[in-house]
């Protein structure tokens, strides 16, 4: 992302925000809770900037139709926020499939997968169980897991641990952590010093003039 300047409302919610992520790194960006959705849905192809540019591995976004955008969505990124949007019809199970069906893949097929998905988070046990019998903190162990699927590029993490308590919050960060240390890229969208504190940099957008884009670990 380079010098993006975005507007609700016609009031300015982002001024002549840039940053990069690396491969493998995770950044904490903090800023108010407008700013940090506004950048969640522009990185994510949701909403278009006023100016500027945002890549993700050298694609510009604004170069894409809305079909691109949401190969890029399936395919690239991979989103925990707040809301966790499982489908309640749907067990765990499925819900984590069904990423992979989009992409092409076989039920069966998908359904191992996804197995192996919860396997790797610890949760195997709840597989068979409806979105609805879950508390907040296996929701959003599901959530983790399903965004980092599929070789995920870019995770973006707004506020995943809101009202979780200590424990759970720490273990919901050691799940973004390991899908980071894969070499996924994560940014963490936050309101919180102690929480973007768990980061590997931090930029603290007092002004909403942060930018973003996904590069080398070096930039």
């Amino acid at each position: 992302m380079e010098k993006v300047c975005y507007l609700e409302d016609e009031e300015p919610v982002l001024q002549d925000v840039s940053f990069t992520v690396g491969a493998g790194e995770m950044l904490a960006l903090i800023a108010s809770p407008s700013a940090n959705e506004a950048l969640l849905n522009l990185i994510s192809g949701f909403a278009d900037p006023l100016s500027g540019t945002i890549e993700i591995e050298g694609q510009n976004l604004g170069d894409m139709n809305p079909a691109r955008r949401a190969w890029l969505r399936r395919e690239k990124i991979g989103i925990v926020r707040d809301g966790v949007n499982l489908v309640e019809s749907l067990t765990v199970a499925e819900n984590i499939a069904l990423s992979y069906e989009l992409s092409g893949m076989g039920h069966a097929q998908a359904l191992s997968r996804a197995g192996v998905a919860l396997a790797n988070i610890r949760a195997f046990e709840i597989g068979d169980c409806y979105p609805q019998q879950l508390d907040r903190y296996q929701q959003l162990k599901v959530a983790v897991a399903r965004a980092g699927l599929g070789g995920a590029k870019l995770i973006l993490a707004l506020e995943p641990t809101a009202s979780l308590k200590a424990k759970a919050e720490q273990n919901i960060f050691s799940l973004l952590r390991t899908q980071v240390e894969k070499g996924s890229s994560c940014l963490l969208f936050t309101t919180r010093q102690d929480l973007a504190a768990t980061a590997d940099r931090v930029v603290n957008n007092s002004l909403e003039q942060v930018s973003c884009g996904l590069g080398d670990k070096s930039a």
